[in-house]
């Protein structure tokens, strides 16, 4: 827990990237070393989502998607923090990913009908989370240096309202509707806004890893 709340102190002081950037490859002639890669997701990320939402199921399509990107354009060879065995050296450097803040923009539409009492109609917009990435470098005489942190917003748009919901693929909200059915958000989508944030993020952190590698 501790080290989850120091994560959040310093995710909440790197201000917001303001554009969308993507990854661009390594410079030619550029290193690639090992990183371990720490991934935590915020406690109050699963807020939103119904309490019998299956945890373990998202926590293992988040942990695919930021190994995806945490080549950082083939600059490192991420090994997950998990596979290391207790006796194993660890690398040099260290990379922690924060996932955070899942947001649901609401959609809501008064609906009049004649001979009926008005009503509101309610759909999810958007999906939306944080992601917070950080490199480190570990030093045997000191405490580690951060190479670099960058952190993002990503946005995802539900599918229009002739695409149907998938109940077995998708996510139960808390929100309860005036009326209709229960409210859900795709597995596609849920993981897209964490795609999207991540990829925001880690591109955030090429120009320092360039500037450490260079002096390798």
């Amino acid at each position: 827990m501790k080290f989850l709340r120091a994560l959040l102190v310093s995710a909440a002081a790197v201000p917001l990237l303001a554009a969308c950037q993507g990854i661009r490859s390594a410079p030619e002639g550029s290193p690639r070393v090992e990183v371990e890669v720490v991934l935590a997701v915020g406690g109050e990320f699963f807020a939103p989502l119904e309490d019998d939402v299956d945890h373990d199921e998202i926590l293992d399509l988040i942990h695919d998607t930021a190994i995806d990107h945490a080549d950082v354009g083939l600059r490192f060879y991420p090994v997950r923090s998990s596979d290391y065995g207790k006796d194993d050296a660890r690398p040099p450097y260290l990379m922690v990913l924060l996932i955070q803040d899942l947001d649901v923009e609401m959609d809501h539409r008064l609906v009049e009908a004649e001979d009926a009492e008005p009503w509101i109609e309610t759909g999810v917009r958007a999906v939306k989370c944080t992601a917070y990435a950080e490199v480190n470098k570990r030093r045997t005489n000191g405490p580690p240096l951060v190479v670099g942190s960058a952190q993002k917003t990503g946005d995802a748009r539900m599918p229009g309202a002739d695409e149907p919901i998938a109940v077995e693929a998708s996510f139960p909200l808390r929100y309860v509707p005036q009326c209709g059915d229960k409210l859900r958000i795709p597995r596609e989508v849920l993981i897209d806004a964490v795609d999207e944030a991540l990829v925001g993020a880690l591109a955030g952190l090429q120009k320092p890893i360039d500037r450490e590698f260079a002096i390798l």
